[in-house]
């Protein structure tokens, strides 16, 4: 899934991520859907777009995530609570952001989801991917 798996791991829109890595909108939709490379991308944004997304600059040029579809899901809306509740700290947000962490509990700890993706001859891929 790669740009936008991680994109949306991170509970960002494509106009949120354009905004925050000096880009636009359209640009990380051609990058999501292949008409643009990641390797084309100017070595500041792209370094810039690793380190918004937490992740290993590999890792995007390869496409690896370690979570399944379904995860990454519900994984950005945890994101999206977490910095919804730091632009805001009031009861509502708290409350928001506390749902969307049990989901994210429950659904792990009932085993949910399904494995996730492996490469490496079965091992998780290493990655530093977070919210």
């Amino acid at each position: 899934m790669g740009l936008k798996g991680y994109r949306k791991v991170a509970g960002l829109t494509q106009a949120e991520l354009a905004a925050a890595i000096g880009s636009t909108q359209s640009h990380i939709s051609e990058y999501e859907n292949g008409a643009r490379r990641l390797e084309t991308m100017p070595a500041a944004q792209f370094l810039r777009l690793a380190e918004i997304l937490d992740v290993n600059p590999r890792m995007l040029l390869t496409g690896e995530i370690p979570y399944h579809d379904d995860e990454i899901a519900v994984i950005g809306r945890v994101a999206r609570a977490r910095r919804r509740y730091a632009r805001a700290q009031n009861e509502d947000n708290a409350r928001k952001l506390l749902a969307a962490e049990l989901v994210l509990a429950r659904r792990r700890g009932e085993g949910g989801f399904p494995a996730p993706r492996t490469s490496n001859h079965g091992r998780a891929p290493s990655s530093r991917v977070g919210s």
